[in-house]
Parts: structure tokens; C-alpha cells; sequence
């Protein structure tokens, strides 16, 4: 021990007069690194290197990784991640896979209520109202499953599987609408529901994935607006083109044509 004792020193102070107990939790700048008293002589104070990683350390983040992962400009906000590859494509992806579910959607209920219930002598008011318990029933049905395929599988992959499986059952509400066949759009409304109930869980787990820890509140809150945006597009969209001239068709390509951009997003 340096003779000169620890009171010449500011920025050091001797640990031996404390319990072996204690020493280890003060002398390890991490957490799951211990050391015994014989190693230790001195510990360096608050405004060293060690201190400023035992600081680091409190946050829950080894200070080298808190290097890697880099700090944003506090001058930015939120729409910055719009310009970025790793937040964008993903953004375009939920936004038009929720407004494609409420383009289609809509559609079919105008189209059912205005033309096919007169038609075929139905209850067109019954008919919307099943429409919005089948679309609904799959979330509660699959969610659970939903959420642990999520956990258990790569998610880019998974999404690009979902993202299939909408232009397949897409297809089949396309020729539903051209068929004009009311049973058989209620049980492409059902398929759809489950596409989306398997997108749900893993459309947020992904984001941790590709934006750091200081960009989630932002990458959340542009996912949560954009899916809002989207569902009052496709609601109005679905609403008026259906009953254009032609407006069957045009529905038609467009669910389908939306399906593709979202998967080669």
C-alpha cells in the first residue's frame, strides 16, 4: 500500500477496512464480475474511466455496446427514420396491408348491402353485421398462436410468408367480388382476419429489431399514425369506388395489386 495513504490522493480511497461482502459488489464495474479483496488495492472514483462504466452499467447496457449501438441527434425527430432503409420498407408494408384489410372490406359491405342483397332477395343489414363479427372472430381465435409463432420464428421471414398468404387470399376475394357471391366473400373476410390476426403480434416485435432503443417511441408512434391513416384511406376508398362503373373490377385489381407492393416492399 502506497505510504502516503489514500488522503493525498482525491480521486482514490482505500476499500480494505470493508467487509469482503461489500467489496465485491464496489470494486466489479459489472454486475456478473466479481473479485476478491486480495485482488483489489485501490477502486478509482466516480469521475474515472471505471466510474463512468459503473454509471454505464446502471443503465442495463455494457458501455461497448452503448458505443455500437451510437447516439442520435436530439436535434431529430421521429420522421427521420422515414428516409432510412431499415424503418421505411417496413412502414410501407403495414401501411398497405392495413389499408388493403379496410379497402376490401368496405367494399364488400357497400357491395353487398347496395347490390347483391337486393339481388338475391338476402338480408343485406344481417349480412354487414355478420361481416364485422367474422373479421373480428380471428383475432380472438389465433392471436395467442399468432404471438408465438412471432416469438419462435425469424420475423423478416414470417412476414414474407403472411405477406404471400394475403395475395393468395386476396386473389380469391377478387373473384368473389366478380362473382358476387355473398357467402363466399364472408369466408374470404374470415381468411383475411386470420392474415391479419398472424400480422399483428409480429408487426411490432419487429421493430426492436431495426431501430435502437432511443428510436422506439418514435418508431411506434409513426407505425400506430400510419395504421390509422391507412384505415380511414382504404374505409373511404373501398366506400366510393365499389360503386363506380366498372367499380368491381378496379376493386379487384386494386386489392390485389396493393397485396403485391406490400410483399415486394
Amino acid at each position: 500500500m502506497d505510504p502516503a495513504g489514500p488522503s493525498h490522493n482525491p480521486r482514490r480511497f482505500s476499500i480494505r477496512a470493508i467487509p469482503d461482502r461489500f467489496q465485491r459488489s464496489i470494486a466489479s464495474p459489472f454486475p456478473l464480475i466479481s473479485a476478491t479483496s486480495c485482488d483489489i488495492e485501490w477502486i478509482e472514483a466516480k469521475n474515472t474511466s471505471a466510474g463512468r462504466q459503473r454509471r454505464d452499467t446502471r443503465s442495463g447496457k455494457p458501455p461497448q455496446f452503448r458505443s455500437l449501438l451510437g447516439r442520435r441527434d436530439m436535434t431529430e425527430n421521429q420522421f427521420h427514420l422515414l428516409k432510412t432503409k431499415r424503418f421505411l420498407p417496413l412502414f410501407i408494408t403495414f401501411f398497405l396491408g392495413a389499408a388493403n384489410d379496410n379497402f376490401f372490406r368496405n367494399a364488400m359491405v357497400i357491395l353487398i348491402l347496395y347490390r347483391i342483397a337486393d339481388q338475391v332477395a338476402l338480408d343485406g343489414k344481417l349480412l354487414v353485421t355478420m361481416a364485422a363479427g367474422i373479421f373480428i372472430l380471428p383475432f380472438f381465435l389465433f392471436s395467442a398462436l399468432a404471438g408465438q409463432l412471432a416469438d419462435k420464428f425469424e420475423k423478416s421471414s414470417l412476414i414474407r410468408r403472411i405477406k404471400i398468404a394475403e395475395i393468395a387470399i386476396m386473389a380469391f376475394g377478387a373473384a368473389g367480388l366478380v362473382l358476387g357471391d355473398a357467402y363466399f366473400l364472408l369466408f374470404v373476410l374470415f381468411m383475411m382476419g386470420t392474415q391479419s390476426s398472424f400480422f399483428g403480434p409480429v408487426k411490432y416485435s419487429i421493430l426492436p429489431l431495426h431501430l435502437r432503443n432511443d428510436e422506439l417511441i418514435g418508431g411506434n408512434a409513426l407505425m400506430a399514425s400510419g395504421t390509422f391513416v391507412a384505415i380511414l384511406l382504404g374505409t373511404i376508398a373501398g366506400s366510393l369506388m365499389i360503386l363506380w362503373q366498372s367499380g368491381v373490377w378496379i376493386v379487384s385489381a386494386g386489392v390485389l395489386i396493393t397485396a403485391a407492393i406490400g410483399w415486394l416492399a
